[in-house]
């Protein structure tokens, strides 16, 4: 498989028109991609020792805050209230087959025991667990992926359907013929933001999650958790609706 990584990411996409020139897909490459055009929702997670803050996940850069500065955060960091097996069944009565969690965002902190720097949660944070680790356990589990998993190539929209280009992101006009997956935002951020109440409708983004399916495209949908580890009761309420709604009409899709 070729690896992908945007956000610093565990899994999350491709902004390339096709795959690599002379790229042969093995035969578990085509299974999972198979299986990957199936799952159709998934869980994007942006979480960081930004959510302190309550100001998005770049507000390292848009504050100008100066480096030995923002790496003061950490320990201020401790998701004592983080509970796997809420999140993962969150996910699942929500209709979800997969989570994508930044690992490793653009401020390079690591949400897991790093082997290339100590600035990460284990290292510098009270709470001294890798919150990646225990993810993947609990996804395990409750048979939840979280990637990336071989031969899971696939191409990405960035808040539009494929080949749009309302925001500016998606700039290769072009649809591939790699499975597709677009992302969206509950509100305007990706990071906890507290005030950023501007919230879409459970129906706006059911109809989204359609419109994307109409493409053959999957739908990531984000959540930013506190910095306290809690998943934000409005997001959790949205994605219960969207559960019952894809138990009643999951299969139109």
């Amino acid at each position: 498989m070729k690896k992908y990584f945007h956000r610093a990411s565990v899994l999350f996409a491709i902004n390339l028109s096709f795959a690599q020139p002379g790229y042969q897909p093995t035969a578990e490459n085509l299974k999972n991609r198979e299986w990957f055009l199936d799952a159709k929702f998934g869980l994007f997670v942006h979480w960081g020792v930004y959510s302190v803050l309550g100001n998005r996940e770049w507000v390292m850069n848009q504050q100008q805050i100066p480096i030995k500065l923002y790496e003061r955060l950490p320990s201020f960091f401790n998701p004592v209230d983080f509970n796997p097996a809420e999140w993962v069944a969150m996910v699942k009565k929500a209709g979800m087959k997969y989570i994508t969690i930044t690992s490793y965002h653009h401020d390079g902190f690591a949400m897991y025991d790093s082997k290339i720097s100590n600035y990460d949660i284990v290292d510098r944070t009270p709470y001294k667990k890798d919150v990646l680790k225990i993810l993947k356990e609990e996804c395990d589990k409750q048979g939840i992926k979280v990637n990336p998993f071989p031969g899971e190539d696939f191409q990405m929209f960035e808040r539009d359907l494929p080949g749009v280009n309302t925001m500016g992101f998606n700039q290769t006009g072009t649809i591939s013929e790699l499975p597709l997956e677009m992302c969206e935002t509950r509100n305007g951020s990706w990071g906890f933001n507290m005030r950023d109440k501007n919230y879409k409708s459970s129906k706006q983004l059911i109809q989204t999650m359609v419109k994307a399916a109409g493409f053959g495209a999957n739908f990531l949908l984000n959540t930013g958790p506190m910095p306290n580890g809690k998943i934000q009761p409005k997001n959790i309420d949205t994605l219960a609706v969207m559960g019952k709604w894809l138990e009643k009409y999951g299969e139109t899709i």
